[in-house]
């Protein structure tokens, strides 16, 4: 389905969108559980939160590595939704810190970014929190 915007505003809008979903397609090819668990800080693959009564936010990072690991895996399209439901000027913030992080592949950034989304829904944190945990 081609898409085409009348105003300027959502062109660049639309443009921006694609460029994420370009950062993140590596992240999009990654086929198996295990791969996907190595590049997570909290979520190891367990069945049960660990940090579920720990009171810090080890309990919600590890509920959200959880989420974006089993979305990912069920549906081939659930990162590329994600970044068009997101505001593109919502991730920015989370986006600029995280490419000056040498160290973080292409999943830990989207994995970032997606608590990053996910926590400013509910109880915002700042990206630096974020990027602490």
């Amino acid at each position: 389905m081609l898409l085409v915007f009348s105003s300027t505003k959502h062109h660049f809008i639309a443009t921006r969108s694609n460029k994420i979903i370009r950062c993140f397609s590596s992240v999009m090819n990654i086929a198996s559980k295990e791969t996907l668990i190595q590049d997570c800080r909290y979520y190891k693959g367990e069945k049960d939160n660990p940090y579920a009564h720990k009171q810090s936010p080890s309990d919600l990072f590890w509920a959200l590595e959880q989420q974006f690991v089993n979305n990912l895996l069920m549906d081939s399209s659930f990162l590329e939704d994600w970044i068009n439901y997101s505001s593109v000027d919502f991730l920015q913030p989370i986006l600029t810190k995280i490419n000056n992080y040498d160290t973080f592949n292409a999943t830990q950034k989207a994995i970032a970014a997606y608590i990053y989304t996910m926590i400013g829904k509910w109880s915002p944190m700042s990206v630096d929190d974020i990027l602490k945990y």
